[in-house]
């Protein structure tokens, strides 16, 4: 089978295993080459005591992730294959001016469920764009965090159209699938009322 990716990155985040795992089967598919990566972010990590059992926890679960790996690997003739960890601050990417597109998580199963009854065509689903600033802040003050950097122009530069992939007049509109189905959205917006149904996890604490 002909592959279309010279290469593909996987950024492992929760389900740290290789088995049954969707992204990780698509990227094999879709890709000669493969890396697999988890990146420890120092924020949450400097917080913690040295000896923290969910640190623990992942750690034991990378170990394990890291040998299912070099085992897929070598099953089809590639050695020292394995799992990329590293650790660092995170930062946004693009203009933090740009524009991004959210979907609120409240949304996302009745518009799937809406679509279902929905005549044939193509319909979009999403809150009015936001600033990357603006998203950066309020998940960074949801998560109990000062808010992260932005990479430098000079990386910009390098990353071009890639990292800009919205202009405001390219803006995502859920009118057709409302006209449609009746279907709202929840949460149009991004603003204060977008983390009232959620909850901080422990381990963001």
């Amino acid at each position: 089978m002909t592959k279309p990716l010279d290469g593909a990155l996987l950024w492992f985040r929760r389900d740290l295993r290789a088995d049954d795992h969707a992204a990780l089967y698509h990227a094999l598919r879709s890709a000669r080459q493969v890396w697999g990566v988890f990146v420890f972010d120092r924020g949450i990590l400097d917080p913690l005591p040295r000896q923290d059992r969910r640190v623990e926890f992942i750690r034991d679960s990378l170990v394990g992730l890291d040998a299912q790996l070099r085992a897929l690997g070598s099953s089809h003739g590639i050695e020292g294959s394995g799992l990329i960890v590293r650790h660092g601050h995170p930062i946004g990417l693009g203009s933090p001016q740009g524009w991004a597109h959210v979907v609120h998580a409240d949304d996302l199963g009745p518009a799937v469920i809406a679509a279902l009854s929905a005549p044939s065509g193509v319909y979009n689903v999403g809150a009015e764009p936001v600033r990357r600033f603006e998203m950066v802040a309020g998940f960074s003050a949801f998560a109990g965090r000062e808010s992260i950097d932005f990479m430098g122009p000079l990386l910009r530069r390098i990353g071009g159209v890639r990292l800009e992939p919205l202009a405001r007049s390219l803006r995502v509109s859920s009118g057709h699938l409302t006209v449609s189905t009746g279907w709202t959205a929840l949460h149009p917006k991004f603003d204060a009322g977008w983390f009232e149904t959620l909850r901080p996890s422990e381990s963001l604490r």
